[in-house]
């Protein structure tokens, strides 16, 4: 049988680039599945395994960004009222 790999939510942080207390919060709300080893010196020790972890950031993913909308390019416009001033056109 082989064990699979479980990580703490520091570890799981710093791979993420989040905050530790957003991981837990993660946890704690069941967004991510954890064991519970037993309470730490002030808050509840968890371990997450490798399969929980892959299940959520599989549901996290998204389509990536949106392709950039084109700016219509301007046109030059012709001031009439401008070209009547000089007496073009008379």
């Amino acid at each position: 049988m082989r064990i699979e790999p479980h990580y703490s939510p520091p570890q799981i942080a710093a791979d993420l680039h989040v905050d530790p207390e957003t991981v837990r919060g993660w946890i704690q709300s069941g967004e991510l599945t954890a064991r519970k080893l037993g309470r730490g010196h002030k808050r509840p020790r968890y371990r997450v395994a490798l399969s929980a972890l892959e299940r959520f950031l599989e549901s996290r993913e998204t389509a990536g960004p949106k392709p950039k909308r084109r700016k219509r390019q301007k046109t030059e416009t012709t001031d009439f009222v401008a070209l009547m001033n000089l007496g073009v056109g008379k």
